[in-house]
């Protein structure tokens, strides 16, 4: 017997060894379960991760107690925090002190929502935001002699 016919019949035991059984599904699931596992953990590590505070304590703390001051509503207080974190102003609460901030705040805001072209009406919230704007730096009122 030459290598050839050992080969050949070492192929042919092999092959009758697994022939009259199904091995098929069970390879199948032994590699795809441990694909499936492996990825899922992936997926779970590398998933958005939940947000943390947005701002940090104190200085969100120092915002709603300005802005109670200056007497906001809820609403007011969520839009400027939201625009805040849109346009990456911090400190937060220098938009409640800081006139120039504010209208920075109010510039950007403009370049990104621009009139409407066909009436040349300013957009409802640019209007809101000026408002905004004089409710929260309304001059004081000077005792007239």
């Amino acid at each position: 017997m030459d290598n050839r016919q050992a080969v050949e019949q070492l192929y042919r035991a092999i092959r009758e060894y697994f022939a009259p059984s199904p091995y098929e599904n069970e390879v199948l699931i032994g590699l795809l379960l441990p694909t499936f596992l492996i990825l899922a953990w992936l997926l779970w590590s590398k998933g958005p991760s939940r947000p943390g505070p947005r701002f940090p304590a104190k200085e969100l703390e120092f915002f709603q107690m300005a802005s109670l001051q200056k007497g906001l509503e809820e609403f007011d207080r969520s839009l400027l925090l939201d625009l805040a974190e849109t346009y990456h102003i911090r400190p937060v609460y220098k938009l409640l002190l800081d006139r120039d901030t504010f209208r920075m705040l109010q510039e950007r805001f403009r370049r990104d929502h621009p009139d409407s072209a066909a009436t040349g009406q300013q957009k409802p919230s640019v209007v809101y935001l000026a408002q905004l704007e004089k409710k929260l730096f309304a001059e004081p009122e000077s005792p007239t002699a």
